[in-house]
């Protein structure tokens, strides 16, 4: 059986693009947004970060949090969810 090799990319200017990004958890833009990569399910290993087409803006204090409870649960709580309900809010004003 072969296993289909895992892509893994590296791409600085896309990171530096998050910049001027609202921060994807807590919607802020006050200038500390950058690309925070998710790791749960990446093809990271030990000391090697997870590919860059992995990476959503966080703020600098969404980021910290974020790293100090790593996996899924963080980024389905504070990422996730919050999209989620953001996008029904947005059609349910559109009415």
């Amino acid at each position: 059986m072969l296993i289909p090799k895992q892509h893994h990319v590296k791409d600085k200017n896309y990171r530096k693009s998050f910049k001027d990004e609202s921060c994807w958890s807590c919607g802020t833009n006050d200038g500390t947004v950058i690309g925070a990569h998710i790791r749960k399910g990446s093809n990271a290993g030990m000391g090697r970060k997870p590919s860059d087409d992995l990476v959503l803006p966080l703020c600098f204090q969404c980021h910290s949090d974020q790293e100090d409870n790593p996996g899924a649960e963080w980024w389905l709580e504070n990422v996730l969810k919050p999209i989620a309900q953001r996008r029904y809010q947005i059609f349910v004003e559109s009415k």
